[in-house]
C-alpha cells in the first residue's frame, strides 16, 4: 500500500512539473518581451537583495528603490541593448518571493516559505472544503510568482475565507489557554482602531472630492495645500499635487512634494518635472542630473533625452545637443505617440535636422 501511495505521489509531482514547465514555455512564446521584462526585474531585484540580505529595504522598499537600481544596472557593461529597450517604469516585482526578499530580506523569505510549507502540510478531515481551500491557496501562491495577488482585494478576501475553512478542518491545533473575554477585548480594540484609521482616510478623500467638485481653479491649489498633511503618504495624491502646484506656479510646494516622491515613488516623469523646476531656478547642472537620471531609469523613453538636448543647447554644449537630437530623430521608437511627434517636430525646428530615417510608429523587433 505504501509503495502504491509513493508511486502515485511521484507521478503527481512529475505531471505537475511537466505541466508547469510547458505552461511557462507557452507564456514565454506568446509574450517574449513581457517575459524578458520579468527576467530583468528578477535580475535587478536580486542585486537589491544582495545589498540588504538580512533585513531588506522595509515595507514599500521595492517601489521606492527599484528604478534607482535599474538605472544603475543599465549603465553597467552587463546590461544588453535588449534590456535597455524593454526596461519599463516598474514599481511592482510581479513575484511575491522577490518582493518579500527585497523588502524583508532572507528573514522574511524564510518565514514566508515556512508559512507555505505549514499551510500545505496541514493534515485534517478530508472534506470537500479542505481540498477547495488548499486549491485556492495554492493558486494564490502560484499567481504570486508572476503577479501581485496581495494588491487585489477580491483575491485576498477569497484567500482569507479559504484560510478560515482550512482552520476548521484541522484535527490537532495547539493553542494558548486564554480566556474568551480577553480574546473578545483584543478583537474589539483592533476593530475600533482600524475603523478610526479607515474613517480618517475616508474623511480626507471625501474632502478632496468635495474640493475638486466645489472649488474653482484659483481656489483649488489652496484647498489641496490644506489636505497635504493628511494625504502626503499617498503617492497618487502627491503625483496629482505636483501637477497642480506646477500649473499654479507654487515652486515651494512643488519642490516639497517632489522630495517626498523621490524617496517613496520615483519615476522618470518625476525627475523630468524636477529638472524643469531646477531650470526655472537657473540650476542648469542640477537639472542635467535630474534629466539624466530619468533617461537612465527607462532608456527607451525619449522625453528625458529630449529635455537634455534642449538643455545642452541652452548651456552652450552644441556638440552634445546636436548629437543627442540626431539620435532621437533617427533611432527606432518603442512607443510612438503624440508626445513623440511633438518632440520630433520641435527637435527638427530647433536644430534644423533632416527627417527621421524610420517610418512613424515603427517598433523595434526584439
Amino acid at each position: 500500500m505504501g509503495k502504491i501511495f509513493h508511486t502515485k505521489k511521484v507521478l503527481v509531482v512529475t505531471v505537475a512539473t511537466i505541466f508547469s514547465s510547458g505552461l511557462l514555455i507557452a507564456f514565454y512564446t506568446l509574450k517574449p518581451i513581457s517575459a524578458d521584462g520579468r527576467l530583468l526585474i528578477w535580475k535587478v531585484g536580486y542585486g537589491m537583495i544582495k545589498d540588504k540580505p538580512a533585513t531588506g529595504f522595509g515595507k514599500g522598499g521595492f517601489e521606492a528603490n527599484y528604478l534607482y537600481y535599474q538605472a544603475k544596472y543599465l549603465l553597467t557593461e552587463n546590461a544588453t541593448e535588449k534590456e535597455k529597450y524593454i526596461a519599463g517604469n516598474t514599481h511592482m516585482a510581479f513575484n511575491d518571493f522577490l518582493r518579500i526578499g527585497v523588502e524583508h530580506g532572507i528573514t522574511g523569505l524564510v518565514l514566508y516559505m515556512a508559512f507555505i510549507i505549514t499551510l500545505f502540510g496541514i493534515s485534517g478531515k478530508k472534506t470537500l472544503s479542505m481540498y477547495i481551500s488548499k486549491s485556492v491557496l495554492f493558486l494564490i501562491v502560484l499567481q504570486g510568482l508572476f503577479s501581485y495577488p496581495y494588491m487585489i482585494y477580491p483575491v485576498m478576501a477569497i484567500g482569507i475565507v479559504a484560510l478560515a475553512l482550512l482552520s476548521r478542518g484541522i484535527r490537532h491545533f495547539r493553542s494558548f489557554n486564554l480566556p474568551l473575554k480577553y480574546i473578545n477585548i483584543f478583537i474589539a480594540v483592533a476593530i475600533i482602531s482600524l475603523t478610526f484609521l479607515i474613517y480618517r482616510k475616508y474623511a480626507a478623500y471625501h474632502e478632496l472630492y468635495a474640493g475638486m467638485k466645489n472649488n474653482g481653479y484659483n481656489e483649488f491649489p489652496a484647498k489641496l495645500k490644506q489636505l497635504f498633511p493628511k494625504l502626503k503618504e499617498d503617492n497618487i495624491f502627491l503625483t496629482y499635487y505636483c501637477k497642480i502646484m506646477e500649473k499654479a506656479g507654487n515652486w515651494e510646494e512643488l519642490s516639497k512634494s517632489i522630495s517626498i516622491l523621490e524617496k517613496n515613488h520615483p519615476t522618470p516623469a518625476l525627475f523630468i518635472q524636477k529638472g524643469d523646476l531646477l531650470q526655472k531656478k537657473s540650476l542648469l547642472e542640477e537639472a542635467e542630473k535630474a534629466y539624466r537620471l530619468a533617461a537612465d531609469m527607462v532608456p527607451s523613453e525619449q522625453k528625458a533625452r529630449g529635455r537634455l538636448a534642449f538643455l545642452y543647447k541652452k548651456m552652450g554644449k552644441n556638440g552634445e545637443a546636436y548629437e543627442l537630437a540626431n539620435i532621437l530623430l533617427t533611432e527606432k521608437v518603442k512607443n510612438y505617440g503624440f508626445e513623440t511627434f511633438k518632440l520630433h517636430s520641435k527637435l527638427k525646428k530647433e536644430f534644423q535636422l533632416k527627417k527621421r530615417r524610420f517610418p512613424l510608429g515603427q517598433i523595434q523587433n526584439q
